[in-house]
């Protein structure tokens, strides 16, 4: 403008409008800065701050139109005082009286123009036009404002109302979890009851009819485990709270081991179940063996309901092969073949989807929960694997499993603990004191360690196992961590930090609930070994075996995982 229109002195005009835009912004950064002491008095302020701003930029628009190149001028003045109102529709968005106090002395100054054109003596024709011309503008522009407003009202409470859903979906899964996690802790505790009288009845009965139904009572308690554990563990993976571990393993081991559990299973259905081949096993590997046999043993159940006369027959390729040393990673592929009915296309998309069993037929016939094959998918995923199907309706059905695997170094596998001989499973008669809240629980274990001829204590709180650690000498304690007053990790914290003849005595955890975390939090309280309910007996006792074994860490008290 200075060289345009000959006018040095926009320089005091661009100095006055710099000070009302530094007072308009020192204004709202304190009136926004403190949202809780908004008076009227400050709204007020900060308002005229806005409107002063507005007023000292429109001046130009003035000065602009009774400048000597007039008709310039004049498009000139029209373009600002446009654009800046069209400015204002964002700057202002969701306050009505910032919008108000920044536009209308735009619109003041629009309208101003062309009637002072009409003092001065212009042809009125032409302003009236530019008059009515301004008018629409605007109300165009307080329109357009109001549309915009609403939509921004709109999306404010869409959101508004979408984190609203958020946090209670999010309180539902988390009080889900909860319960099933409680649920779980209960159930645990009669199933361990069921499953140890009834493996226990099967030793003892004469009968072959009576050990019969006492193997019937076995594996309906096993299958209510599985149950359970596809239960929680889908509570977990919808918790965000499903965690998988890296350690060596014998892969042979675990995949013959399951080819001989379901060739039994299979065979007393009439079935057949057949490892066709195994290539490129190497001897360790590393990974979760636990998740890994969830999902084999998934399919390896799904696949024994569902196949034909021919059998089951399965296929594991580990693509490195013995170069697995040097090579540092491998590729597990194991491909489960059944000859049943074949999955149409329409069962294809419900497959992998929790609680679908994709018909009526099957639910009736087979049971289940349809959580075993998106358990599957899912754990293979968060081991950096895939779970996919390839299906012939009419031919069958195969299953394929692929999972990265790391390489372990090659060593002969370890003597299984707690396979010593002798008349005891433990080697030797041991004084064992049981800690439990709960009379099943207390009975479950006795019932479980009478074959090995153990003496058995039970108590049902922390208070009396200390003071029977305080009176005499154990050979190791099997403790509850979740009982009312003080839990197992604090009873296992108080033992490691008492003397005499018990505080290094072997401590073995027994709980409802598995996770990395717990496993952590016992081995950090000092305790020896873990054991989860429902009990196994093996599991149990080469868990006990583990924890008394003449090792030098044991010995000295150290913390040591089973």
């Amino acid at each position: 403008m200075h060289l345009g229109f000959q006018w040095p002195s926009v320089w005091l005009w661009v100095g006055a409008y710099a000070a009302a835009q530094l007072a308009e912004l020192a204004w709202l950064k304190a009136f926004l800065r403190a949202p809780g002491s908004r008076s009227g008095a400050r709204s007020g302020v900060a308002l005229a701050a806005v409107f002063a701003s507005s007023v000292t930029f429109g001046s130009l628009t003035v000065a602009l139109t009774f400048s000597q190149g007039r008709q310039a001028g004049q498009v000139c003045a029209v373009l600002l005082l446009c654009g800046a109102m069209t400015n204002m529709l964002i700057q202002a968005r969701g306050s009505r009286a910032v919008f108000l106090a920044s536009s209308l002395p735009y619109a003041a100054y629009l309208l101003a123009l062309p009637v002072a054109e009409i003092l001065a003596g212009v042809a009125q024709g032409t302003q009236s036009a530019v008059i009515f011309g301004a008018l629409l503008l605007v109300g165009y522009t307080y329109s357009a404002w109001l549309a915009h407003d609403r939509t921004l009202r709109a999306e404010a409470r869409a959101r508004a109302e979408l984190e609203t859903r958020r946090r209670e979906a999010e309180a539902a899964v988390a009080a889900r979890s909860q319960f099933v996690a409680m649920v779980s802790h209960e159930l645990r505790t009669p199933l361990s009851g069921v499953l140890a009288a009834g493996e226990a009845l099967q030793g003892r009965l004469e009968k072959a009819a009576n050990r019969e139904a006492a193997a019937v009572l076995v594996d309906a308690g096993r299958f209510m485990t599985t149950l359970l554990n596809d239960l929680l563990d889908f509570a977990k993976l919808d918790a965000g709270k499903m965690t998988t571990e890296v350690v060596e393993f014998d892969l042979g081991q675990l995949l013959w081991a399951l080819q001989r559990h379901w060739g039994l299973a299979a065979a007393a259905e009439g079935k057949s179940v057949q490892l066709v081949s195994a290539s490129g096993m190497p001897v360790l590997a590393a990974g979760d063996p636990t998740r890994i046999r969830q999902i084999l043993n998934n399919l390896l159940s799904n696949a024994v309901k569902f196949t034909g006369p021919t059998g089951v027959s399965w296929t594991v390729d580990v693509a490195t092969g013995p170069s697995c040393a040097t090579l540092g990673s491998l590729g597990l592929t194991v491909r489960v073949t059944d000859t049943g009915p074949g999955i149409s296309s329409e069962q294809l998309e419900r497959l992998f989807t929790a609680f679908d069993q994709t018909s009526e037929t099957v639910a009736r016939t087979h049971g289940g929960t349809g959580l075993g094959l998106a358990l599957s998918r899912e754990l293979a995923r968060r081991m950096g694997g895939e779970l996919s199907v390839e299906t012939q309706v009419g031919l069958g059905s195969t299953f394929v499993l692929h999972l990265p695997l790391a390489c372990a170094e090659v060593r002969q596998p370890a003597e299984a603990a707690g396979a010593k001989t002798g008349c005891s499973p433990l080697g030797r008669p041991l004084r064992v004191l049981v800690v439990d809240d709960h009379p099943i629980n207390r009975r479950t274990l006795g019932v479980l360690l009478e074959p090995s001829g153990a003496e058995v204590t039970a108590v049902e709180s922390s208070a009396e196992a200390l003071d029977r650690l305080g009176a005499e000498t154990f050979d190791v304690v099997l403790t509850d961590l979740n009982m009312p007053g003080m839990n197992g990790l604090a009873l296992a914290r108080a033992i490691r930090a008492r003397t005499g003849p018990n505080a290094g005595v072997p401590l073995v955890a027994v709980t409802g609930a598995d996770s990395a975390e717990e496993r952590a939090a016992c081995s950090a309280a000092g305790m020896n070994g873990y054991v989860t309910k429902p009990i196994d007996v093996a599991a149990l006792y080469a868990a006990l075996a583990e924890a008394v074994s003449p090792d030098p860490e044991a010995e000295a008290g150290a913390p040591r995982a089973a």
